[in-house]
């Protein structure tokens, strides 16, 4: 069996809330279930720098969106630059092993199954 690297897909990140658990929307259906931890990666440029690179397990609410479990209604609120150069992203973290029982295809890759 050859080397493989694990590389976790980055969602870009449209906006997130300032709430007791901030709700977070990505551009594209993002894959995550609940319980997966997920890290955040934010440019100086997008605000709410208090949450660059926290992370915490998510519950998901729909294919673009999830609540992530850090407060943040003392952070400064999130933006989206009018001319972005960095994107805001989330990136799993960790994976909830009891999902993958019986897996029997990679999603993200259709070549290994």
């Amino acid at each position: 069996m050859a080397n493989t690297l694990f590389v976790p897909a980055r969602k870009t990140i449209s906006s997130i809330t300032n709430a007791v658990r901030a709700v977070v929307t990505v551009t594209v259906p993002h894959d995550y279930v609940s319980g997966e931890y997920i890290r955040i990666h934010m440019p100086e440029t997008h605000g709410m720098p208090q949450i660059a690179q926290q992370y915490a397990p998510i519950q998901v609410i729909d294919p673009t969106t999830f609540y992530i479990d850090i407060d943040t209604r003392s952070y400064q609120p999130f933006v989206v630059p009018m001319n972005q150069k960095q994107f805001a992203q989330s990136v799993a973290i960790g994976s909830v092993n009891s999902l993958l029982e019986g897996a029997v295809h990679n999603s993200l890759n259709p070549f290994y199954t």
